[in-house]
């Protein structure tokens, strides 16, 4: 967990001081967790630096310079995990940003959840 806050601090520092691109340490989770953000569309590219160990994320701006995420809320905290069942996840409703759920198949929307009916541990909210 301590990758993933350290990664979300960085990508809202970037987006803070409009920084086109932020360089980030390499890790499993975080590769998985970049994937994921590419795939919805929240930054447009990630690069490996020679070195191996950094990557390099370009964030995504809208054309009026706006960032395509105004914030990340954190659950899951250095010490507790936050879960949430099947049927804890059926309760939540669905508004305008993405929930960030690790199931046991890897990194996934609450939508997705709904749709495979897996719980999972809330990673956290993208607005």
């Amino acid at each position: 967990m301590k990758s993933l806050h350290n990664l979300i601090s960085q990508l809202r520092n970037a987006k803070y001081s409009n920084q086109k691109f932020v360089l980030l340490p390499k890790s499993s989770f975080s590769v998985s967790f970049l994937k994921f953000l590419l795939k919805e569309g929240l930054i447009i590219r990630i690069s490996e630096l020679k070195s191996k160990k950094i990557l390099k994320v370009y964030i995504k701006y809208t054309s009026n310079n706006t960032c395509s995420f105004k914030d990340i809320i954190l659950f899951s905290k250095f010490d507790k995990n936050f879960y949430m069942s099947y049927s804890d996840l059926t309760k939540v409703s669905q508004g305008v940003g993405t929930l960030v759920i690790s199931t046991s198949k890897g990194l996934s929307t609450l939508h997705l959840c709904l749709k495979k009916k897996v719980g999972g541990v809330a990673l956290c909210y993208i607005t």
